[in-house]
């Protein structure tokens, strides 16, 4: 997978630095975002225990990344997001 240079991003994201502005994505709040990024570096220390690979484990975190954007009603955050990664490790 190729990263996108700023110039070949899509226009939704033009001018919008990561938690600034009115950005949404699939209904996340900016206060959402800060918290599943806040969690990261645990997540991704977890996967990486899981799998052993530090890029299969940036795979794992940005696709529960995915599905938390896609979650609704997540009363304890750091709970939800522990138990992701050891699930979709399995499959992975």
């Amino acid at each position: 997978m190729r990263l996108k240079r700023k110039s070949q991003q899509s226009p939704l994201c033009e001018g919008v630095s990561q938690f600034d502005g009115p950005l949404r994505q699939y209904d996340v709040t900016k206060m959402e975002m800060i918290d599943f990024d806040a969690e990261r570096p645990r997540l991704t220390a977890l996967a990486t225990r899981i799998l052993g690979s530090r890029v299969d484990a940036d795979d794992i975190v940005q696709d529960t990344w995915l599905r938390f954007s896609r979650a609704d009603g997540i009363d304890n955050l750091p709970a939800w997001l522990n138990l992701n990664p050891p699930l979709i490790s399995r499959s992975w």
